[in-house]
């Protein structure tokens, strides 16, 4: 095996592209055990796989190390460099997208078969986690690299540029958010793509953004409409209980109708409740109900106000 100046070496920009900068997180193994395989290094010196164990054996002051050489063109390259690293266990989400991405477009040029992603899809056991045909070659790649649909499908929409980003700017320039509305929803964003790259936070927080937006978004009329829906669900309980205690006062008391004592009786009852309401109004201090949120916070004061009904 032949031995290789390690400083005569550097990362193929491939590999750096879907891995990132590597760490010296194998010096450790790498001064207790040594170099248990060799690196694997393209005619230019290009580290294709092992470039954690070349950043180890630099922290450690190595002046050579094993590696193997490959005489590849450039898209056989990006196909080893995936290939040898699909089965890492720790791979981040961020990591997994990159190696979809790059594989798709390696599958859609031919430079891997679909035969090789189909058996790295089953060997991953995403087949059929994904729920789709086998011929879609973006859920296919995903698969091949240990990601499911769902997952697949929110990281795209969290990292693309022209995705939520771009539809954001949209609708501030279209008037349709104002602009503090619009420097909240791109900074959850930012934080949220930050927290994906870093391996603190999944794809799916991309549901919390798109929810948020949708909120934002929606007209005055469709606002109102929740916020009735939301204080209909109270007011048709609280009608049900209403009615239920007035049909057992009248089966108790054989009452079958209204007279004028009951009817100012029961005037008295809505005009009390009426009272009550604004009184609820004050203390809580919800002048006038327009999100479903300050519903829901009435709709609770209205339940401890009537908890005993």
């Amino acid at each position: 095996m032949p031995k290789v100046r390690v400083d005569s070496l550097r990362i193929h920009p491939f590999n750096k592209k879907i891995f990132g900068t590597p760490d010296d997180g194998l010096r450790e193994s790498l001064e207790i055990y040594g170099l248990e395989r060799p690196i694997e290094i393209d005619r230019d010196s290009q580290i294709l796989s092992g470039a954690r164990r070349w950043t180890a054996a630099k922290s450690l002051g190595w002046d050579r190390i094993d590696a193997e050489v490959f005489d590849m063109t450039e898209d056989e390259a990006k196909r080893h460099i995936i290939l040898e690293n699909v089965y890492r266990g720790e791979l981040s989400q961020q990591i997994q997208l990159n190696m979809a991405e790059e594989l798709h477009d390696l599958l859609v040029a031919r430079a891997v078969t679909k035969e090789e992603v189909q058996a790295l899809a089953r060997q991953q056991d995403r087949s059929k986690a994904i729920g789709v045909p086998d011929n879609t070659p973006h859920y296919l790649a995903a698969a091949a690299v240990g990601m499911d649909h769902s997952a697949y499908s929110d990281a795209r929409a969290l990292t693309r540029p022209d995705g939520l980003e771009k539809k954001i700017k949209n609708h501030e320039k279209n008037g349709n958010l104002s602009k503090q509305q619009a420097e909240k929803l791109k900074a959850s964003l930012r934080e949220k793509r930050k927290a994906f790259r870093d391996g603190t936070g999944g794809s799916y927080a991309v549901r919390k953004i798109q929810k948020d937006l949708k909120d934002e978004l929606a007209p005055p009329e469709v606002t109102a409409a929740n916020t009735m829906a939301t204080i209909a669900e109270s007011v048709v309980a609280k009608g049900r209980a209403f009615l239920h205690g007035l049909d057992k006062l009248s089966t108790d008391k054989n009452i079958d109708y209204l007279n004028p004592t009951h009817a100012v009786r029961l005037a008295s009852l809505v005009y009390e409740a009426k009272e009550t309401l604004i009184e609820i109004s004050n203390r809580s201090g919800i002048k006038q109900i327009s999100t479903p949120d300050m519903a829901k916070k009435y709709a609770e004061a209205l339940e401890v106000e009537y908890e005993t009904v």
